[in-house]
């Protein structure tokens, strides 16, 4: 199953009451979806909420507004640009099951005897004389 992501998700999303530019919605979601599928291909069915918040706020901001004061008037923009953020890259990599951290790799044979072969057995007998190896 294809996840599928419409301008009528954004709009209940963004509590538009079906005033949403569905055109416009669709583009976003459109660059969203083709930003998830570079993450994670296919896209999980399961983050669906990544793709709609991510929409959500693309649509919602599209100068890219990032600071803002009323008095004396001052605004900062940056670059618009429709992106997951890295929080919403990891949490599609986890919902796609690929896991990114730390991980143990154990390098035993698989024919290894559960016995110690180290250190060699104390002889307690003659404890400064030598390590004793039992064969």
């Amino acid at each position: 199953m294809t996840l599928e992501v419409t301008a009528a998700d954004l709009d209940i999303y963004l509590d538009l009451g079906g005033t949403i530019n569905a055109e416009r919605a669709d583009f976003v979601i459109g660059l969203i979806m083709e930003d998830a599928a570079s993450v994670v291909d296919p896209v999980p069915d399961a983050a669906k909420g990544v793709i709609v918040t991510a929409s959500a706020r693309v649509y919602g901001n599209p100068q890219g507004l990032s600071a803002e004061s009323v008095g004396p008037f001052s605004a900062n923009y940056q670059t618009p640009a429709a992106y997951l953020t890295r929080r919403e890259r990891a949490r599609l990599r986890r919902l796609a099951g690929r896991m990114a951290g730390a991980f143990t790799v154990d390098p035993t044979p698989a024919d290894a005897s559960p016995a110690a072969s180290w250190p060699p057995v104390w002889d307690w007998d003659d404890p400064f004389d030598s390590w004793v190896d039992e064969e």
